[in-house]
């Protein structure tokens, strides 16, 4: 009987193992983001809390340095969220690059192991046929001793 000719088990494996560590780059890029993220929201906030103080203290009299002050820090934290604005645009657009990659190496594994489901096919039919050859040959093969130790 042939033997098959080639097993698509360690080029699926490879494939998965690719696949798992593009997956697992894809995580930490997510989570890198979301880093950036809540700094980003975190300094929005405290943004907003400057202001409502600031605009408070105004509201009661506020001495020339504290309002100077004040407005150095709300100067400083608008320049840190362009910053962070910047580097959360640069974090998304490296997930998305992750994204994409991951797609096509999952791509890439399930077309081959669409390609090594019809190769097993492709074999259990050559096989399957095969065996009804064989089963045939023997079928002959009685019926020609039945005959023959008939006459």
């Amino acid at each position: 009987m042939a033997a098959k000719k080639f097993s698509m088990n360690s080029v699926l494996r490879f494939r998965k193992q690719q696949e798992d560590i593009f997956k697992q780059r894809y995580i930490e890029k997510q989570q890198k983001e979301a880093k950036v993220s809540a700094v980003l929201q975190g300094l929005q906030e405290e943004q907003s809390q400057l202001a409502s103080t600031l605009a408070e203290k105004q509201n009661r009299g506020i001495i020339a340095s504290d309002l100077a002050r004040y407005d150095e820090r709300i100067v400083y934290i608008r320049q840190q969220i362009e910053i962070t604005r910047n580097e959360l645009k640069r974090k998304q657009e490296a997930v998305e690059k992750a994204r994409k990659a991951l797609l096509e190496k999952s791509k890439e594994h399930k077309a081959l192991e669409t390609l090594k489901e019809k190769q097993d096919k492709a074999w259990l039919a050559f096989l399957n046929k095969k065996e009804a050859l064989m089963l045939d040959e023997i079928a002959v093969l009685r019926h020609g001793r039945v005959n023959n130790n008939n006459n």
